[in-house]
């Protein structure tokens, strides 16, 4: 099974703050013999009755430490021989799992071979709208393509609950240097995006990523933060976690958090890349969204059956 490399193109500490309702960054140097430390500071956008100030949890600072270090960071929980996280409990509510790989060698040069990366970026070029084209795979049906093969061995991975009937899956084609924040503004998964009603959105029960190549930046951020009938909240985030894109690595996380992908930041720019990914949602029943489309119509909607 390949195993990607860890990266050292992260060296400085981030501090995360709230600016226009979107968790932001900047960035700081601190001398590492001093204690690690770092507040979510309010913005001037904020209620006045928002607390001014919220520790990071230590779990996150580590993971900032072990990233300046260039270590590649991996889930809370340790993993087996196998490459699989483990827990006799289960995952917790909040928590966000990895796995690498996460699927096998043979699947992903199958899925390469499908769909490769010049049909992305040509797409990208038509103004194909990637995440308004997602599709819809019920799990009591066997696979007919690589796509719903490569969910059903990834299903494997994120262990849903007995109540998920079928998965949402989409790709995610974001070009690097688009923006130096957000790649991805942060957002909630949602049964269909046109609702508004808070008390009538669903979210899923799991939602995760399969990367399927390395970027010099576009980290998905996963925050502790969720949608209710007052808001975000909270209003700041406690917990933040940063998962660089590394091939075949997949990072699954409850469907109710919110997350997005940031940009470079402070890094230096390099030369365009596409960051692309497979987005797949577990849920415990079919979303409404009037632009999901059933799995079997995949290859049609990508062009790919020409």
């Amino acid at each position: 099974m390949e195993k990607a490399q860890p990266r050292n193109d992260l060296r400085k500490r981030l501090r995360p703050v709230i600016r226009d309702g979107q968790p932001a960054f900047e960035t700081f140097e601190r001398e590492r013999s001093k204690p690690v430390r770092s507040s979510l500071n309010t913005s001037p956008g904020l209620a006045a009755d928002v607390e001014p100030h919220r520790t990071v949890d230590r779990a996150s600072e580590l993971d900032l430490q072990r990233r300046a270090r260039g270590d590649t960071p991996r889930a809370s929980l340790a993993s087996s021989p196998d490459n699989k996280v483990t827990n006799d409990k289960g995952p917790a509510q909040d928590e966000v799992r990895t796995f690498e790989p996460g699927i096998a060698s043979a699947e992903l040069e199958a899925l390469s071979q499908a769909f490769p990366p010049s049909h992305f970026a040509q797409l990208l070029t038509e103004g194909f709208r990637f995440y308004h084209t997602t599709f819809w795979y019920p799990l009591d049906r066997e696979p007919q393509n690589i796509f719903e093969t490569v969910v059903c061995s990834l299903k494997a991975q994120a262990t849903p609950s007995p109540k998920v009937t079928g998965v949402e899956w989409w790709f995610s084609v974001l070009p690097t240097n688009g923006t130096p924040h957000w790649l991805l503004p942060c957002h909630f998964d949602r049964d269909n995006l046109a609702e508004k009603d808070v008390t009538k959105i669903r979210h899923p029960e799991y939602a995760s990523v399969l990367f399927l190549n390395a970027v010099p930046y576009g980290e998905l951020v996963v925050t502790d933060q969720v949608l209710t009938q007052h808001g975000i909240m909270p209003r700041q985030p406690r917990t933040m976690c940063f998962i660089p894109p590394s091939r075949n690595l997949y990072a699954v996380f409850p469907g109710h958090l919110y997350h997005g992908v940031i940009g470079r930041m402070w890094r230096p720019l390099t030369h365009p890349m596409l960051r692309v990914s497979m987005a797949v949602n577990y849920w415990d029943r079919r979303p409404s969204a009037a632009y999901l489309h059933d799995s079997q119509d995949c290859m049609r909607e990508f062009r790919l059956d020409a």
